[in-house]
């Protein structure tokens, strides 16, 4: 049974490995973890992941991780694991008609973090730091530094601008910009068009601003000098042609910070997820849009809330928009009878 499901696993890691190479490592720590627990099961592959395979497995697994990993050191790990996990049992195991309805009930596995931490009693994390939302000054400093330094044409400056004013706008989350091809944009309909990865059949294509259009047309005719160039290629990739990561943005972090603003990219992505919020797109809409997870989107809307009593100083204005919104509802006009 160990051989198969180890099979099983790392051909389902090599398919993702282009969009999800972190989670190579979390699938091999898997592995070894069920071969250490089950190394004498007698039973075949199916019996194990419909009957036998638990939650239990899927916190002691984690755990595993978290204590013999050198470089895990936040509690993020424990939600990238879970997410891994999460993603295994979709897209690999129920795929193959493995059907565990005890597992099922519980999916995503995010819901298990809890029990993960208080086994781990936080001995081998430290908590995640605090990433605050940047505030409206801060992200005029972001796009006031871009429009003055615009004129420098380079493709690499282009491309951060694209990216950062991407995120002030639609807060997505680095991974979602990533993987963007060059067809996901349609410069005539400007339109951006989301893969989505969350529900099948459904599409999100968001109306771009004129001036992005502009840029990441400019950019994409930079792109096309190269004699490789393709539809099919990533739209954002670092000079030497690798997938970017967050360095990205350092320099222009670095130019617009000051002592009272600590600028990061999420910082930056909650700044437009707090205005969507603000808008009145629910929180199932945003993770869509953006790609976050609940734990981000959650603390934006926490902080809405918070910025709502302090600009109503009492809660008569906060009260009487509830109620007003609540009294739109036709349920509510059913019980006046």
């Amino acid at each position: 049974m160990t051989n198969l499901l180890e099979e099983m696993v790392l051909d389902f890691s090599n398919e993702i490995k282009d969009n999800f190479a972190t989670y190579s490592a979390i699938y091999v720590s898997f592995v070894e973890y069920i071969k250490e627990q089950y190394t004498d099961y007698e039973y075949s592959l199916e019996y194990f992941l419909e009957h036998d395979f638990s939650r239990r497995d899927i916190i002691k697994s984690c755990i595993r991780y978290i204590q013999n990993s050198a470089k895990v050191k936040k509690e993020t790990a424990i939600d990238k694991y879970l997410n891994a996990m999460t993603k295994l049992y979709e897209e690999c195991i129920s795929k193959k008609h493995f059907n565990n309805r005890n597992l099922f009930a519980i999916l995503p596995f995010g819901s298990l973090k809890s029990e993960v931490k208080e086994q781990l009693k936080d001995n081998y994390l430290k908590e995640k730091e605090a990433l605050e939302a940047i505030n409206d000054k801060d992200a005029d400093k972001i796009l006031n530094y871009l429009t003055q330094n615009k004129t420098k044409g380079k493709v690499v400056f282009l491309r951060n601008s694209i990216l950062l004013k991407l995120i002030i706008l639609y807060g997505f989350k680095l991974e979602r910009l990533k993987y963007m091809v060059v067809e996901d944009v349609d410069l005539d309909k400007h339109i951006l068009n989301i893969r989505n990865t969350i529900y099948d059949g459904i599409s999100i294509q968001l109306e771009l601003p004129f001036g992005i259009v502009q840029e990441i047309r400019s950019y994409i005719e930079l792109l096309k000098k190269d004699i490789e160039f393709s539809s099919s290629q990533f739209l954002f990739l670092s000079s030497n042609k690798k997938i970017i990561d967050s360095s990205f943005a350092q320099t222009i972090i670095e130019n617009i910070k000051d002592t009272s603003c600590n600028v990061t990219l999420t910082g930056i992505a909650k700044f437009a997820i707090i205005n969507m919020i603000r808008e009145g797109i629910n929180k199932a809409n945003i993770k869509l849009i953006t790609g976050m997870q609940d734990i981000i989107v959650d603390d934006c809307e926490k902080k809405f809330l918070e910025q709502q009593f302090q600009e109503a100083n009492d809660t008569v204005i906060l009260n009487r928009d509830i109620n007003k919104k609540i009294r739109g509802i036709e349920t509510f006009d059913k019980l006046l009878e």
